[in-house]
């Protein structure tokens, strides 16, 4: 659930048809790391190139309510609905937006909300986009995450802590609050149910370094829950459910220099305070899906990590696209509809879907040390 970090201006254009270049391999034969017979390999990729007359800056956001539909948006604002493994030519659709697309979530088949860094949003049937369902400007906003619990509500978050939480079919009328912790820049949001959002933000400045996750009503966020975990840089979090998040980027477990830094996630129960520890996954760090509160997928810079949450060293890893996801102010995205399905977009208009995998089963402790008998 990658946040876009800075706006570009939308290309308006007629709808028109995508060339698609479609490969599908197995990865043992394209670099994919081995792993131990306690974790599994993923076994088939798909990968599919979106290509077309215009320049682009790569696919932004992707979002899969199914494990047979994703909606994807270009660097151009341009929409396109796909079957992730038998993606045929599919058609794309400007959306008319102004600014970068921070991120896109779909609640269902038929309907799909984004935000933009400008503080726009539009939400549209993913299957006939236009003309769009509604499409509504917040004056002073810089979207960096929205998370939608059903179809009628819709919680955005701003970089600087505001957060807007409205119904997608009439936008106009919506409720906002304040939700930052002082010295924080504020990232992602998730929402399990209609009465709890998670917020995820990151306190870089000075020496000492934590991400904050705020927890609140959005139909009456007066009361907030926080937890914090301290020297890591955590921007994107998925809540698989209301007693579980898990939140993904940069950090180091003991404060160590910076260049010690290492891809590593937080997981936690929102509902309580307190502080959480960063467990390495050395792979991903830029986006995260938790189809359950059991397995989570995270994309990095080429790299796939699939663990346990909140448990060490169950990772798996394996290398993606060889060039990487990531180009210029842009990060990958990813979206787990299931458990053994995964798609992920960045840069160059590609898109891969793959079997995540199993994460390792958790290494079992060592035996106590008997103590020996003195024979006097």
């Amino acid at each position: 659930m990658a946040s876009g970090e800075r706006g570009c201006a939308s290309r308006g254009r007629t709808p028109g048809a995508l060339s698609i270049a479609v490969i599908v391999f197995l990865l043992a034969g394209v670099g994919g790391q081995a792993q131990s017979a306690s974790g599994s390999m993923p076994d088939m990729r798909v990968r599919v190139i979106f290509s077309d007359p215009f320049p682009s800056e790569g696919l932004v956001a992707v979002a899969c309510p199914t494990a047979d539909q994703c909606t994807a948006i270009d660097g151009n604002n341009e929409a396109v609905t796909f079957n992730p493994l038998s993606p045929g030519v599919p058609t794309a659709f400007p959306l008319g937006l102004d600014g970068f697309v921070a991120r896109l979530v779909c609640p269902a088949t038929t309907q799909c909300t984004g935000v933009t860094v400008e503080g726009q949003e539009v939400t549209f049937n993913p299957v006939s986009p236009l003309p769009v369902m509604s499409s509504a400007l917040y004056p002073n906003q810089d979207f960096s995450g929205v998370s939608c619990p059903t179809t009628s509500q819709c919680t955005a978050l701003g970089y600087h802590g505001h957060e807007i939480t409205f119904n997608p079919d009439s936008p106009g009328s919506h409720s906002e609050a304040f939700v930052e912790v002082p010295a924080t820049d504020m990232g992602d949001v998730s929402c399990p149910s209609a009465t709890q959002c998670t917020a995820a933000g990151a306190n870089v400045g000075g020496q000492f370094r934590r991400s904050n996750f705020i927890t609140f009503n959005p139909t009456s966020p007066a009361r907030r829950t926080i937890v914090t975990a301290p020297w890591a840089t955590l921007g994107t979090i998925d809540c698989p459910s209301q007693r579980s998040c898990t939140a993904v980027g940069q950090g180091t477990r003991t404060g160590r220099p910076a260049r010690s830094e290492t891809a590593g996630e937080v997981t936690f129960n929102p509902t309580r305070r307190g502080k959480a520890s960063l467990v390495v996954i050395q792979g991903g760090g830029s986006d995260v899906s938790c189809p359950t509160a059991s397995l989570c997928a995270s994309i990095g810079v080429g790299v796939e990590a699939t663990f346990r949450p909140g448990v060490a060293r169950t990772y798996t890893s394996m290398t993606l696209f060889p060039g990487g996801y990531q180009g210029e102010g842009q990060t990958p995205a990813l979206s787990c509809p299931t458990t053994t399905q995964c798609t992920a977009v960045g840069k160059n208009d590609f898109e891969d879907t793959f079997n995540p995998g199993l994460p390792r089963v958790p290494p079992k402790p060592p035996p106590p040390k008997r103590r020996r008998k003195r024979h006097g």
